[in-house]
């Protein structure tokens, strides 16, 4: 537990002074701020002070709003003009930098919030912090939530484009552009039917993509299915501007396309052919030929004329003639190709392969050596591509084909072997390299152990390769991708620091880096680094990675590069992303091949993003567990005198690397800040060792920053351990967003002595660790100091008391700043306990086992403070040492309502149509079945989930809207109902059911045909028989009208009556007495929870009778009605989200208290399920993207 004093208490005192030892700059006083309280500011002139606390009654993107414009301008509206100079508008679910400029109307009652553009198809959750209005009153973190058009990729453009016909069936590559750049790692094509095959796709740059095909026909229609496309937001391919049916659709022509030779044996220009092995000539075409048509005509030099071949067809595209005993030794032959013709009697190109229409090749005795002629790439080619994905080696002659395997080695001395397919010759080896060549790398291949026909072995000398290997180098990575990484070839090396300078056009593509972030994919290129010494363990080194500007991303392998392959989880060291300027990591890693994944969210890489590495002796003192801060650190100053705290005092920017986790938002993360959708968030870290001398002791720990921006802010935790991920480690005490307003945060422990770890990060990972200091006490606590301690008070008596606690330890959340505390102790005798001061004062209620917090409230005398657990219960009290209390009154109370044990139910937001997690925060309204939660989303879905929990969420239906949907929803059975809030003519349906009994979705108008009065309906409830609805006007010049509608089949609705002082009316619930309300009779002031007997409801006039008078979202709210059998219990939210109960037995209602205080302003739904009796609690407080919870 924590608690934020002002600091004129004697520790915040001595943390000042100890400040001004260590910190003084000498011009700007000690480092410590001794006004850490916050002034609410000077009456207004002329009247008494304002202590109303502004609200806010509108914005712009409304709550639940969707399809919201990327250039749209947020507009807040309060109710009363605002302190323009105070507060922050955060959005902490968007990833990238918004630059948002703010400006304020005249009054200072409407903000606007204008951004550079927002992310599309996001959802945006926004915060309204640290406002206040001109008398100083604060409001309310404010969050609401509205989700951005999604703006889906379409194919911009194509090559054949969309219907084109009369295309070649030699097209071997299709090209599709996008609108926008793509997740290239997503996405496949294929042809319908099978009629053609896909050999292979890729991807040019991040928006174009590169189909290879074959095995297409002429005058064929071909339909290519693209399949599983999104761009890098998620955002599915929209098929059908420029396709039509999602699909690529083209057609062949007419063949008039000549046949081609693709193989020969002999192969064109093949040397040394032995005439006693060839006794037939096979050629090869690339199409289905006229076997009825074609001859061949061998001429030989020095012979006459040419000799006719006739033509034997082994197939339909492959022709053979036979040559035995016709070839002549040591001669140059030549077979021309006569009259052949396609079946579709186009005459051969002779040009491909052969060149001149004719088969030349020449005899020998196996007297020539062999020799390479050519090579693909070319012998000492310098500039080869990264992306090449075969190489080819041509001999003068046939070669011994039994040798497939070439041999790859670089100037690093890597290597790799890869086998090929060899050409019907033998002259010719094709062999594979597709990803496996380096940029920036030089290869040698050996060719001197392949042998021709004869055995004769390759000559090393022959000019071409002129060593007997092929030597050939790629071009200067870009990182691209794994083999085209940046190296230390492309860095700057000054000192020992490596830097590399991005550019924009660094990298065109995104490969599935950075895959923490799940909501962007993004253009991203990656740096090789190779370490060569041992870690820490070894005596060596750690590698420290700094990534700097543009919002860029970090993400770490070793020895995987990657980031999609099955051992990229294990390998992964560091994923650091949703930063702004700077990403910091210290690597404690031994010799391998370390791998950086760059990117920023965005298109393109910025230009200028720069990325160090360098390898250090050791991290800074108190990054990393390896040497955290001490009693031995120069910026530490020890205990002035016994019962003084020893401080540490921090200069800007004190720690920088992030080191509790590979990526925040996992199991290390500090668990206390859930302000984002990805799970717990944080920024670089430090850690300090803290001894704890006395196991009787308090530990204190005191923390104060600088700054209340969110930039500025802190999270802080103490643990038992220092590693966060040991298996034993406890999170003791966590506070999250902890700005200079709350100076200094105080955390606690009671425990065993020994060593104890306090670590501190930056509240945001974009934030500033503007951490002034760090103060640790041991206080050994006398009687009432905490609750072990505890002095024994009585139960159902009125116990006098003297609180005379000095110290301040485990204070509750509404003890007044900077008093000290006196703890009391009681087992409770029933399943509520109230307890009472006999001055205003203070109480807080706090669970001896647990040390929870059960209750609070400021002031004892005008309210009981009241405790919902079971009897048997020890329960601590802490009271203000110095308010003047003479006496505490312990209540016992009977109560058979539903009491205050929270449980999280783990239900996992839904998916849209777009597969992404949607948005849940609008929530309007709750239901529960016997078996199923159902909650609406503003006016336009509706999602459920089974009440046990731990289980996705899913959306009921998308083709609900705000003709069906609006603030309130009821459960019968299993079947739902809801209310349409909008006013409509008389005679249209207000209430549908829109899940049956069987709990199947379905549509059916309910009360058609009524005769309601043409106002807003935002209350309906079921009584036991009937349902029962209500106007909501806002003005006494027209009376709230109740209306009866059967559950049981459609009919319309039978007025009830009417009542004139009831206004605003947002909920309502009903038995055969009386009829409850949330609603005012004419003025805020008098908002609250009424009732009216039934039979009032024909009187008009009638005097509504208060059950508790609140302040509630008078947009809407709910309430139930519980009926335990001897006693009667209505259950309501107020704005501030806390839950309420009040018995309603008889005639004289009597408020309880507060259930449970979990939830942020527009934290509206709950329900109530009887078979618990339990309360079921929809809460965006602990999660900013929201939890539900049971409450039993």
């Amino acid at each position: 537990m924590h608690e934020r004093p002002l600091p004129t208490s004697r520790l915040a005192l001595a943390l000042a002074a100890a400040a001004a030892l260590v910190a003084c700059d000498g011009s700007e006083g000690p480092v410590f701020d001794e006004d850490a309280g916050t002034d609410a500011g000077p009456a207004l002139d002329g009247g008494p002070s304002d202590v109303v606390a502004p609200r806010v009654v509108g914005t712009s993107p409304a709550d639940g709003e969707e399809d919201v414009a990327l250039d749209a301008t947020v507009v807040v509206t309060f109710d009363e003009p605002m302190d323009t100079g105070r507060g922050e508008v955060r959005f902490p679910t968007v990833a990238r930098a918004l630059a948002p400029s703010a400006s304020w109307n005249a009054e200072g009652t409407e903000l606007r919030v204008s951004v550079a553009g927002w992310p599309e198809g996001a959802t945006v959750s926004a915060a309204l912090e640290g406002f206040a209005d001109l008398a100083g009153n604060p409001l309310r973190v404010y969050r609401w939530s509205f989700t951005t058009a999604a703006v889906p990729p379409i194919v911009a453009s194509s090559s054949p484009a969309e219907g084109d016909a009369g295309l070649s069936a030699r097209i071997d590559t299709i090209e599709l552009v996008f609108s926008e750049p793509m997740d290239n790692t997503a996405g496949s094509v294929a042809f319908a039917d099978d009629v053609a095959t896909v050999d292979g796709i890729a991807w040019v740059d991040g928006a174009t993509l590169r189909v290879d095909v074959s095995g297409l026909a002429y005058e064929t229609s071909y339909t290519l299915t693209l399949d599983g496309f999104v761009d890098r937001t998620g955002n599915p391919l929209d098929g059908e501007p420029t396709l039509g049916d999602g699909a690529l659709d083209f057609a062949t022509g007419v063949d008039e396309d000549g046949p081609r030779v693709t193989d020969a044996d002999p192969s064109e220009g093949q040397l040394d052919v032995d005439t006693a092995r060839v006794e037939t000539i096979t050629v090869l075409f690339d199409e289905d030929m006229d076997t009825s048509v074609g001859a061949g005509e061998l001429s030989i030099d020095g012979e006459d004329g040419p000799v006719a071949l006739p033509a034997s067809w082994a197939d339909a595209r492959e022709v053979r003639f036979d040559v035995a005993g016709r070839l002549l030794t040591g001669r140059e032959h030549h077979l021309a190709l006569v009259g052949f013709t396609d079946v579709a009697g186009n005459a051969l190109d002779g040009e491909p392969f052969l060149g001149d229409g004719a088969l030349d090749f020449e005899t020998g005795r196996d007297f020539i050596v062999p020799f390479v002629g050519f090579s693909d790439p070319l012998e000492g080619a310098d500039d080869v591509s990264f992306r090449r994905d075969e190489v080819r080696i041509v001999f003068n002659e046939a070669m011994d084909t039994s040798r497939t395997e070439l041999t790859f080695e670089d100037d690093l001395g890597a290597s790799f072997s890869a086998s090929g397919v060899w050409s019907l010759a033998g002259t010719t080896l094709t062999v594979p390299v597709a990803g496996q060549l380096a940029s920036g790398r030089s290869y040698t291949v050996d060719l001197t152990a392949f042998r021709d026909l004869g055995g004769a072995a390759l000559d090393a000398a022959h000019p071409y390769l002129g060593d007997g290997a092929l030597d050939f180098a790629l071009g200067a990575p870009t990182g691209e991708r794994c083999n085209d990484a940046l190296t230390l070839d492309q860095a700057v090396v000054e000192d020992g620091v490596a830097t590399w300078t991005l550019s924009a056009d660094q990298a065109q593509t995104y490969d599935g880096s950075t895959p923490c972030d799940v909501g962007e994919r993004s253009t991203d290129a990656v740096i090789r680094y190779t370490k060569t010494s041992e870690g820490s363990a070894g005596g060596g080194t750690l590698l420290h990675v700094v990534v700097q500007g543009g919002g860029a991303n970090l993400d770490v392998y070793q020895d995987v590069c990657d980031p999609l392959s099955i051992a990229a989880e294990t390998a992964q060291l560091k994923c650091l992303w949703f930063g702004d300027d700077e990403w910091d990591a210290y690597l404690d890693v031994g010799p391998g091949d370390y791998y950086l994944w760059i990117s920023d969210g965005g298109a393109t890489l910025d230009d200028g993003v720069v990325v160090t590495v360098e390898e250090v002796d050791a991290a800074p003192e108190g990054e990393t567990c390896a040497d955290p801060w001490d009693a031995t650190s120069p910026n530490y100053t020890p205990p002035a005198a016994p019962g003084d705290p020893g401080i540490w005092v921090f200069a800007e920017e004190a720690f920088r690397s992030f080191d509790r986790d590979v990526t925040w938002g996992g199991e290390g993360t500090m668990p206390c800040d859930a302000d984002y959708s990805g799970g717990p968030i944080h920024g670089p870290d430090g850690v300090i060792e803290v001894q704890k001398s006395s196991g009787s002791s308090i530990l204190q720990i005191d923390v104060q920053v600088t700054g209340n921006a969110s930039a500025d802010e802190l999270n802080v935790e103490l643990l038992d351990r220092c590693d966060p991920l040991a298996p034993d480690a406890r999170s003791l005490a966590c506070e999250a967003n902890i700005e200079e307003n709350d100076n200094p945060t105080q955390l606690f422990h009671e425990g065993p002595a020994g060593s104890y770890y306090v670590w501190l990060a930056t509240a945001r990972t974009n934030g500033v660790n503007d951490i002034t200091g760090v103060a640790a006490r041991e206080i050994e606590p006398g009687p009432g100091d905490t609750c072990t301690t505890a002095i024994p008070i009585g139960v159902d008596a009125t116990n006098a008391v003297t609180p005379a606690g000095t110290e301040r330890l485990f204070a509750p959340s509404c003890a007044p700043a900077g008093e000290s505390l006196t703890w009391y102790r009681f087992t409770t005798t029933e399943a509520l306990s109230r307890v009472s001061t006999d001055v205003a004062a203070a109480v807080g209620l706090v669970d001896a086992a647990s040390g929870a917090e059960r209750g609070c409230g400021e002031d004892a005398l005008a309210q009981e403070v009241a405790a919902f657990v079971p009897a048997g219960t020890e329960l601590c009290v802490a009271v203000p040492s110095g308010a003047g209390i003479g006496a505490i009154t312990v209540e016992a109370v009977p109560y058979q309502g539903v009491g205050g044990t929270l449980t999280p139910l783990s239900i996992d937001r839904p998916f849209d149509a777009g597969g992404s997690e949607d948005s849940i925060t609008s929530d309007y309204w709750m239901a529960v079945t016997p078996t199923t939660l159902y909650m609406g989303l503003g006016t336009n879905d509706v999602m459920r989930a089974p009440k046990v929990g731990s289980v996705r969420a899913e959306l009921v239906s998308d083709m609900l809207g705000d003709d069906q949907l609006g603030h309130d929803g009821v459960a019968i059975g299993e079947a739902i109902f809801v209310l349409d809030e909008d006013d409509r003519p008389a005679g249209e349906p207000r209430i549908h059911r829109i899940v049956n009994g069987a709990g199947t979705f379905g549509i059916t108008a309910w009360d058609a045909g009524s005769s309601y009065v043409e106002e807003d309906m935002d209350a309906m409830g079921f009584d036991g028989t009937d349902f029962v609805v209500a106007t909501d006007i806002g003005s006494s010049s027209d009376p709230t009208v109740f209306y009866a509608v059967d559950p049981t089949a459609p009919s319309s609705a039978r007025l009830l009556g009417s009542n004139t002082a009831l206004e605003d009316v947002l909920d309502i619930a009903a038995d055969a007495t009386w009829v409850y309300v949330v609603g005012n009779t004419g003025t805020t002031s008098s908002e609250g929870v009424y009732r009216l007997r039934r039979s009032d409801l024909g009187d008009p006039g009638a005097t509504p009778q208060l059950v508790h008078a609140a302040d509630f979202d008078f947009t809407r709210a709910h309430l139930f009605l519980h009926d335990a059998g001897a006693r009667q219990y209505v259950y309501f939210r107020t704005d501030d989200a806390a839950l309420h109960v009040a018995e309603v037995t008889g005639d004289t209602p009597r408020y309880l208290g507060v259930l449970s205080t979990l939830g942020d302003s527009g934290d509206d739904a709950f329900a109530f399920d009887p078979s618990g009796p339990s309360l079921y609690v929809f809460e965006s407080e602990s999660v900013s993207t929201g939890a539900f919870y049971r409450l039993d």
